[in-house]
């Protein structure tokens, strides 16, 4: 059922449904104004996008901080709301667009409207210019609106789950789909990487070959025959990270404080530590 302006005032009095900052204003009959953040991932031509290859992802955006933005037509362009959503495990949301908005041209998702009960974090609005003019955007602006509706309880809400890749998100956040399970790759976190660390054929079928390369060397160095799957998963986009992390002292926050860094990047700190002996015994991992 779609919850109605009193409906939304009572649930957000009571922190059932959280948003920050909240403006009672933007309380619509059947929904909540969403206003756009001054973060931006701006698309770039790249040769391809590897969906299971974060380094394509990657180097298809650059990151913008700014508080006005003029879109292009035919351009695609990752936001973020200003305000972060909390939602209880019975309500889950849709974002839709503003319809002033879309009489100018401006899509404000493509297909990712659904924010699942349990969710928590800003929302990534995957803006695009369908018309033929640019369109000025302004942080703060009303962006887009977010409708609320009630279900039963969620028996593992979003952010319960292991996969819940974008709990917690702040900023345009990047697409993280490597994160999931490449066909043929174990199921479980629990179950291991069984290849034989010397034989860089058995990692091909997953990897390039210089990743593979670099996933033998630091099994090599940290002393190790395999990793878990996510440890995996964790290392292969972020090669050219590690060393600014060291650079940073990221690493060493990560080890003192036992926590995710402030960037978002998900290492373990025990995962690394073992990074970081690595590197201090040899330049494992290229640029």
């Amino acid at each position: 059922m779609i919850q109605v302006d009193k409906q939304i005032r009572a649930m957000i009095q009571c922190s059932k449904i959280k948003i920050d900052p909240y403006d009672e204003s933007s309380v619509n009959p059947n929904s909540y104004d969403l206003h756009l953040g001054d973060n931006f991932q701006i698309s770039k031509q790249n040769g391809g996008i590897n969906p299971y290859d974060q380094r394509t992802v990657e180097k298809a955006f650059y990151e913008k901080t700014c508080s006005e933005l003029w879109i292009q037509p035919g351009e695609f362009i990752l936001g973020r709301t200003e305000e972060k959503i909390s939602l209880p495990a019975d309500i889950v949301g849709s974002v839709e667009g503003k319809s002033s908005l879309a009489r100018l041209g401006l899509s404000i998702h493509q297909t990712g409207g659904w924010i699942d009960a349990g969710f928590s974090g800003s929302i990534t609005l995957e803006l695009y210019n369908c018309s033929p003019n640019q369109i000025l955007l302004n942080a703060g602006m009303p962006i887009a609106q977010i409708v609320f509706f009630s279900t039963v309880p969620a028996e593992l809400p979003y952010g319960k789950r292991k996969n819940s890749k974008y709990q917690n998100q702040i900023g345009a956040t990047l697409s993280r789909y490597p994160q999931n399970r490449r066909p043929g790759m174990p199921k479980s976190d629990t179950e291991r990487c069984r290849q034989d660390p010397k034989d860089i054929n058995c990692f091909i079928q997953y990897y390039s070959r210089e990743d593979a390369a670099k996933i033998i060397e630091i099994f090599k160095r940290v002393g190790r025959n395999n990793f878990s799957y996510h440890e995996i998963q964790d290392l292969i986009p972020n090669f050219s990270r590690i060393r600014k992390m060291r650079n940073d002292g990221i690493i060493e926050r990560v080890q003192r404080r036992c926590r995710y860094t402030p960037t978002a990047w998900k290492f373990k700190p025990e995962l690394a530590y073992r990074i970081e002996k690595a590197l201090e015994m040899d330049d494992v991992i290229g640029n």
